[in-house]
C-alpha cells in the first residue's frame, strides 16, 4: 500500500484514516457518482471524482501538517497502534511501505503454487497477498573499512513472519515494533529479532 509523505513525515492510510478523511467527500456524492467510483472511466481518461478525491486528502493531511501542534500531527497521522484482528490485517501493508522507505530489502512469498491457488480461490489473497506466513529478507552491508568496501561484503537476514499471530504493532513506517504470540520484533534502521520463548 502507498504511504502519504508530508513534509518529512511518512502516514500509513489505514482504514480508519481513510474514512476520516474521505468520509466528508463520500457524503456529497451520488448514489450514481459512488457506484461509478473508480480510476479511470470508459474511455481510459481519469474519473474526476477520483482525482477529487485523492487530491483532497492530500489537502486534508496539508491542512493538518499546518495548523496542528507537531506532537498532534505526529499523533493524529504518523504514529499507529493496532491489536488483535486490526494488527493482523494491516501487517503486511505496514511491512511493504517500510521495505519501501528503507530500501533494505523486502517480503518473500514462501507458498508453493498450489497454495498461492487455494488462498486465491479462498479470497485470502485480499488480505494476505503473499500468504499468511512470509519471509522477510534484509540486505546487511558492512562496510568496516575502505578496502571492504569495494568487495562483496553484503549479508542477508531472513526470518519467517506469520502474519496471522501478530497481536500488535506500533510505532511508525520508519521505525515499527510488532509482538506475535512467540517473537518480538524490531524494525528501524536496525533491525531486532526476539524469541519470546527462549528462556
Amino acid at each position: 500500500m502507498g504511504y502519504f509523505k508530508i513534509g518529512k513525515y511518512k502516514i500509513f492510510y489505514s482504514d480508519d484514516r481513510f474514512v476520516e478523511i474521505n468520509k466528508p467527500f463520500y457524503e456529497n456524492l451520488s448514489a450514481v457518482d459512488m457506484i461509478g467510483l473508480k480510476i479511470l472511466d470508459f474511455d481510459g481518461k481519469p474519473n474526476k471524482n477520483y482525482v477529487k478525491l485523492a487530491s483532497l486528502q492530500v489537502e486534508k493531511l496539508k491542512e493538518d501538517y499546518k495548523n496542528l501542534k507537531r506532537n498532534e500531527f505526529i499523533k493524529k497521522w504518523v504514529e499507529f497502534e493496532f491489536t488483535n484482528e486490526q494488527a493482523k490485517n494491516v501487517g503486511w501493508e505496514i511491512i511493504c511501505d517500510y521495505f519501501e522507505i528503507h530500501k533494505n530489502g523486502h517480503i518473500k512469498d514462501l507458498r508453493d503454487f498450489n497454495d498461492q491457488l487455494v488462498d486465491e480461490y479462498d479470497g485470502n489473497n485480499y488480505i494476505f497477498p503473499q500468504g499468511e506466513v512470509i519471509g522477510l529478507e534484509f540486505n546487511l552491508i558492512h562496510n568496516r573499512n575502505i578496502i571492504t568496501k569495494f568487495f562483496d561484503s553484503s549479508k542477508t537476514l531472513r526470518f519467517v513472519l506469520n502474519l496471522a499471530k501478530i497481536e500488535r504493532i506500533k510505532g511508525d513506517l520508519t521505525d515499527i515494533e510488532i509482538s506475535t504470540d512467540s517473537q518480538f520484533i524490531k524494525l528501524g534502521k536496525k533491525i531486532l529479532i526476539i524469541n519470546k520463548n527462549v528462556g
